[in-house]
């Protein structure tokens, strides 16, 4: 049994512990708490950002507190960020729904969540705490479930993330209703991350469908070669959560000029921070 299938296992107990502490009538008095807001338009058109938060992982020194959570999901949307998505699989990150409505409360962007989906509960659930969009893995369930599934989400109107690693799943993904395709680059089982799979698989998505890059690491060369191939947004996690200044680093994804105080960071010297910023301004074609 791999590392997914445990973690389906594990989470179908944790659902039905949850469908007796919370009886699935009860959430459904909360579905319209939230007005939903539609992710797959801000995210399409290329070069967009889905900003990953987390509580925690079992690799991390650190576990994240609601208010830095609320901090820094504010601080990638000043940024730039065109939505952000938050790892709510409590057993790995920490993280729980609570996080989303804590969230949602304080920004103006779709928020999706990204949990190990296997029952309808988690998505009456998810609308509830006030996601937007929901994130389905196509290799843990059957086709005929993940049909229902996207027709409960398109009911409720949200969005539905489907994540695809092969052609095989793209096919029944579509075939399911899917509207955006997510593209997870990690190996299922060494979680090693191939970016060639984008690459290959992108071909198989029809124009109409939303393409979403899951990358968790990521450059703006990278992001600048598969928006040209039909990307529309791009995942980034690590890249993110890793970094002493995400406020920056999520400016640079987007290719967006650096701001005073990212200059001052980079180059104390004042004359230094004059020059990188004319030579950052300059056209492409402008010269020496």
């Amino acid at each position: 049994m791999n590392s997914l299938h445990r973690a389906v296992k594990q989470k179908r107990l944790e659902v039905s512990r949850k469908r007796i502490d919370t009886p699935i009538i009860d959430l459904v008095r909360y579905l319209d708490t939230f007005t939903v807001r539609d992710l797959r338009s801000a995210i399409r058109g290329g070069c967009r950002i889905i900003a990953e938060i987390e509580k925690g992982s079992p690799g991390d020194r650190e576990c994240r507190s609601d208010s830095r959570l609320v901090g820094l999901a504010q601080t990638y949307v000043r940024s730039g960020a065109s939505a952000l998505s938050v790892v709510t699989d409590d057993m790995n990150s920490g993280s729980s729904l609570a996080e989303v409505k804590a969230i949602r409360e304080h920004i103006d962007v779709p928020l999706l969540v990204k949990d190990i989906i296997v029952d309808p509960y988690q998505i009456y659930e998810a609308k509830a705490f006030g996601a937007d969009a929901v994130f389905l893995f196509t290799a843990i369930v059957t086709p005929s479930v993940l049909r229902s599934f996207l027709g409960l989400i398109h009911t409720l109107g949200m969005t539905a993330v489907v994540g695809v690693h092969d052609e095989m799943e793209i096919r029944i993904a579509l075939d399911g209703g899917a509207r955006v395709i997510g593209i997870d680059n990690r190996d299922v089982d060494s979680i090693e991350t191939y970016l060639n799979v984008t690459r290959k698989l992108v071909i198989h998505v029809p124009d109409c469908v939303t393409i979403v890059s899951d990358n968790r690491d990521c450059s703006r060369a990278v992001i600048e070669e598969l928006s040209a191939l039909g990307v529309d947004a791009f995942t980034v996690g690590s890249a993110l959560l890793g970094s002493a200044h995400p406020d920056e680093t999520l400016r640079r994804l987007l290719g967006h000029p650096p701001t005073t105080t990212d200059l001052h960071r980079m180059y104390p010297d004042p004359g230094l921070q004059k020059t990188r910023w004319v030579r950052w301004k300059r056209p492409p074609d402008s010269g020496s």
